[in-house]
């Protein structure tokens, strides 16, 4: 486990080069090589992070939780993530459940994702015609839980007969003469049949040799203690139904302007009170003074970090104090950072920038049981009256800023959007300065600081390739990668900010209702 972590940290410099490299003009033949390069750093990193996973499922260091999630948003996330194996490959993959198995379920989300994804992932890898199936219904139904009963079927190369009773065994491969063509430690299947096993569950395969396979997954859940989860958003962007949040009061930790000023916006729409910490140290004050409902808390910020707050709260506050709701906001996506924070007490992860509905849906999971259902006809009615369309109608003029995401963001109001460029504009500049100082400077914890925060500020904006290039700069100023390629992208940072702002000041310009 040590030395996965040792060997990841190279293994992401390498790669975060790599796609760096593969930006500039390049012969064919050097863009192959490196694209062979990619390949071969990706197939690695899997293969680390297997081991890792493997070695902590040994060591007997994965913990279960039990919480409500929403399994029909879950299987709808699973396929977006396999949309793009299946244009590449010309698959099909159809998601289908059955219309019993209930919605809301009480069990591990992330193993559960990861269950799948893994035996998914490895449908598609052996499947080069035809496609993929995943299908989910109920085998069995008591009083407190249900078994659920999950068959990924693909259409794929099929498993021999004599290999299929040690197919879930660490590193075995089922066509070990395949090897060179097909990247794969051999450990998926186990770590997959390990999580099913800890969760009290089944894991079996019936396949047919050149026919395809079927691994079937058997799986316990309690019956959830609430069905007001919320339903995703609709292709047009409307709810099935809301959980009111009016009166519930939040406190957000959050040090970055912008991000407060959004976050503001968006649960005023909400009715909910807001109180604003700095810090980390902040959080704490504050809670020593008033009652909350539940923390929004960013997981980097001076003083002390949200990790070392939340940590805190779960340790050192008596009850009922250390049992409040968390929820992180972070510009990080990694997995480690989202994991560590779920095993210190974290209830949920929201990756910024984030949509509306994503934070709604995870506030809401906290709302009290006696808030009231807004019906569908009042949140459609809420939704067709835009407080002005002026901005929206020259959206298309953008050139970096996405206006369009901005707008459904601030629910529309060019007044907000007047104060959010304002804040972009005349603060950001000073981040912007010290950006460059702490490159020029050699400073690579301010610098790797520095590019987090304007990571997910880009982000909003839509600006993401600016954002893009400031999370090579975080990663190389944490590993410490040197000047040259530091000073290159800090200047397209800067580039970048400065070209925003002059489009702003252009759309400014434009009459605003």
């Amino acid at each position: 486990s040590n030395m996965s972590h040792e060997i990841r940290t190279p293994m992401n410099v390498i790669m975060g080069l790599t796609n760096i490299v593969l930006q500039d003009h390049l012969s064919e033949k050097s863009r192959e090589n490196l694209r062979t390069v990619k390949s071969a750093t990706e197939n690695l990193l899997g293969i680390i992070n297997d081991v890792l996973d493997i070695s902590k499922i040994e060591a007997g260091k994965v913990s279960l939780e039990e919480k409500d999630f929403n399994l029909f948003e879950l299987l709808k996330d699973i396929e977006r993530v396999f949309s793009f194996s299946t244009k590449e490959k010309k698959l099909y993959f159809n998601v289908n459940m059955a219309e019993d198995v209930p919605k809301i379920v009480k069990g591990d989300r992330l193993r559960l994702n990861q269950v799948l994804i893994n035996l998914l992932g490895n449908a598609f890898k052996f499947t080069n015609d035809g496609g993929v199936t995943l299908e989910v219904s109920i085998l069995e139904e008591s009083l407190s839980f249900n078994v659920l009963k999950f068959v990924i079927a693909d259409t794929g190369i099929g498993i021999p007969v004599r290999q299929q009773d040690s197919i879930f065994e660490s590193f075995t491969q089922a066509f070990s003469d395949k090897a060179k063509k097909i990247q794969g430690t051999g450990l998926g299947l186990a770590i997959t049949k390990q999580l099913v096993e800890l969760q009290n569950g089944h894991v079996y395969v019936q396949s047919e040799l050149g026919k395809g396979s079927d691994f079937i997954i058997e799986l316990p859940f309690l019956k959830a203690n609430s069905t007001q989860i919320i339903s995703e958003n609709l292709n047009n962007n409307k709810l099935q139904g809301k959980i009111s949040l009016k009166g519930m009061r939040i406190l957000l930790a959050e040090d970055n302007l912008l991000n407060q000023f959004v976050a503001k916006q968006i649960l005023a729409e909400w009715q909910i009170v807001l109180e604003i910490a700095n810090t980390g140290v902040e959080v704490l004050e504050k809670m020593a003074k008033e009652d909350f409902d539940l923390i929004l808390m960013d997981l980097q910020m001076p003083e002390m970090s949200g990790l070392e707050a939340s940590e805190y709260i779960r340790t050192k506050l008596p009850a009922p104090e250390n049992s409040i709701p968390i929820i992180a906001l972070t510009a990080d996506a990694f997995q480690d950072t989202r994991q560590k924070a779920l095993e210190i007490g974290i209830n949920a992860v929201v990756t910024k920038p984030f949509q509306a509905e994503e934070l709604f849906n995870a506030i809401a999971q906290f709302a009290k049981q006696t808030t009231t259902i807004m019906s569908v006809e009042a949140i459609q009615q809420q939704e067709i009256i835009p407080k002005t369309i002026d901005l929206r109608q020259n959206a298309t003029q953008s050139q970096q800023i996405d206006l369009n995401n901005l707008n459904k963001l601030l629910n529309n109001d060019n007044k907000a959007l007047k104060q959010l460029f304002k804040i972009f504009t005349e603060n950001f500049s000073v981040d912007i300065k010290m950006l460059k100082k702490a490159q020029e400077t050699q400073d690579l914890p301010k610098l790797e600081s520095l590019a987090h925060k304007l990571k997910s500020t880009f982000s909003t904006f839509g600006i993401h390739h600016t954002s893009k290039i400031l999370l090579e700069i975080e990663k190389n100023a944490m590993n410490g990668i040197n000047q040259e390629d530091l000073a290159s992208l800090v200047c397209d940072v800067t580039h970048s900010y400065e070209c925003a702002c002059d489009e702003i000041n252009e759309i400014l310009k434009m009459e605003i209702a």
